[in-house]
């Protein structure tokens, strides 16, 4: 066997490994997603049962934002394991480089989570106005913790499921396929276990956040257009509650 076919079986074996490790990676994704937010949805009604908390507060502020906690951590889980495991992944492997983004990606990314949003507008305007995130987001309005909320849904959400949903999954899915089923089955594994709103719009979401990491091989312009998604769907369910 000479050097280059080596490289090539090299490079091969890089390949089977990612695919591997992302199919893994969702199925912990589902398993302790479903898992540890029913146990943390039994945790807060047994806090309603001895009256710690109230049934009003218990479905409106803590049950999407725990789950949305407790999505973060674990996607940095898998971020950790890829850059610490066996396959020993940099962030920019993951498709996050930390160069001075270019304005045409950005406004790419603005575009295509308008684009996202205007499709899901049909379907976020019968969700209930009353929803956890709404209901957060009205609550805090005026307090120094709607920063934290702020944080949490527009900057630490979207950059952490974009990067291992587009730059590390839906990568190691293009590189064992064609486009398309990597775009779909990408897409639908991160509508399984997106934390807001609903899945249907998580679907929509992931189909353009990764047609745009295929297009740029950068995952900064996906986290824009989910931020610009996320703001978006929530500025219209307050403006829903508030009208």
């Amino acid at each position: 066997m000479n050097s280059r076919e080596s490289e090539q079986e090299k490079i091969y074996a890089q390949h089977r490994a990612e695919l591997g490790g992302s199919i893994y990676t969702i199925l912990f994704l589902v398993v302790t997603t479903y898992g540890l937010d029913r146990a943390f949805a039994v945790y807060l009604d047994r806090l309603v049962h001895v009256s710690q908390i109230s049934r009003w507060t218990f479905l409106v502020q803590y049950v999407d934002s725990g789950m949305a906690v407790i999505f973060l951590a674990e996607l940095i889980i898998v971020v950790c394991c890829y850059r610490l495991g066996p396959l020993r992944m940099t962030l920019r492997d993951m498709g996050l480089t930390f160069s001075v983004p270019r304005l045409k990606e950005l406004l790419w990314g603005v575009l295509a989570g308008f684009l996202a949003y205007a499709a899901s507008l049909p379907i976020l305007l019968r969700l209930d106005r009353y929803s956890g995130l709404t209901g957060l987001i009205i609550g805090n309005f005026y307090h120094p913790a709607i920063i934290l909320v702020l944080v949490l849904f527009a900057i630490l959400l979207p950059t952490v499921s974009e990067v291992v949903f587009r730059g590390i999954i839906f990568k190691a899915f293009l590189e064992s396929s064609s486009v398309v089923p990597a775009v779909l089955l990408s897409a639908f594994a991160f509508a399984l276990v997106w934390p807001i709103y609903n899945s249907i719009i998580g679907f929509l979401l992931g189909l353009a956040t990764a047609l745009l990491y295929h297009r740029f091989r950068n995952v900064l312009p996906a986290i824009v257009a989910n931020a610009v998604l996320t703001i978006a769907c929530a500025a219209t369910l307050v403006y829903r509650r508030l009208s």
